[in-house]
């Protein structure tokens, strides 16, 4: 039975498994594969599942991005940066790359800190384009949920995000409103929701609800989408995992995420056996 080869990696705690396309046999992963990789009891366990493929023959690397659940998304900040890590470690691109995704390209770098830094692309604020169902683009839109008036700015990075800014974010309902908003009608392709405190001049406390995984200890794409929503600039972006930088330079410019990337492990899995439990 052949073996797939994987390498463990994480981006503050943000974790994901990588793959090599070229490893993989014809049509995996599917949804029910994914989703064993994912299981943290029985499979490898991570936020997402990440496969790159070889270089094409203009240099970019294709990749694709799985959520926990089996969703694919188009877009990963934290992805992009472990991508690019994982490409280095193996020699297979220098201090530049760019990775090709459904939601277009992204360039990583190493940063002016010796992390990856990714640039994720033009924000995108149309309704339609992160998408929004509503009839016109706002600066800050609102929801009833319990009885409360919620805030947020929406806007998209590949992927839709709702920033709701909040007074302390530890107190901030992250998973039942994160929830709530994935399921509510006005992100018919859910939303990841950022809960954000301000805790001065160019620096913020951030928890996120990933569409397709729930809360995790940290997201490059919602980080960015922060910095945007609070009008540009470099802010440092405090997470559960750790402490991103993120930055805006406003219309026409892409926004952007720099951090640590690390490699946990290695290892190898037979395909055929995923989501087996019980045999050895």
């Amino acid at each position: 039975m052949a073996e797939i080869e994987f390498a463990k990696m994480h981006g503050l705690g943000n974790d994901f498994v990588v793959l090599a396309a070229a490893n993989l046999p014809a049509g995996f992963p599917d949804h029910q594969a994914v989703c064993a990789i994912a299981d943290r009891r029985c499979g490898i366990g991570c936020d997402q599942l990440l496969i790159v493929g070889a270089a094409a023959d203009d240099g970019s690397f294709p990749y694709r991005i799985f959520n926990a659940d089996g969703s694919e998304v188009a877009q990963c900040g934290n992805g992009a940066r472990c991508a690019y890590q994982y490409l280095r470690l193996r020699n297979h691109c220098n201090e530049r790359c760019v990775l090709t995704t459904a939601a277009g390209s992204i360039e990583v770098i190493e940063g002016k800190r010796g992390n990856p830094r990714a640039l994720l692309g033009l924000p995108r604020f149309a309704p339609a384009e992160i998408p929004l169902a509503v009839d016109e683009r706002q600066d800050v839109y609102q929801v009833s949920w319990q009885g409360q008036q919620w805030s947020f700015a929406a806007l998209a990075l590949g992927n839709p995000h709702a920033v709701i800014e909040v007074a302390d974010v530890e107190q901030a309902p992250v998973a039942q409103l994160g929830e709530f908003l994935n399921a509510c009608d006005m992100f018919p392709e859910r939303v990841n929701a950022s809960f954000v405190q301000r805790l001065g001049r160019g620096h913020i406390r951030q928890r996120v609800y990933e569409r397709g995984v729930g809360e995790t200890p940290a997201c490059g794409s919602a980080a960015a989408a922060a910095a945007v929503a609070a009008g540009g600039g470099e802010i440092e972006v405090q997470m559960n995992g750790g402490v991103l930088v993120a930055g805006w330079e406003g219309p026409g410019t892409p926004a952007w995420i720099e951090g640590a990337a690390c490699e946990s492990f290695r290892g190898s899995f037979a395909a055929k056996r995923l989501g087996q439990a019980g045999q050895s």
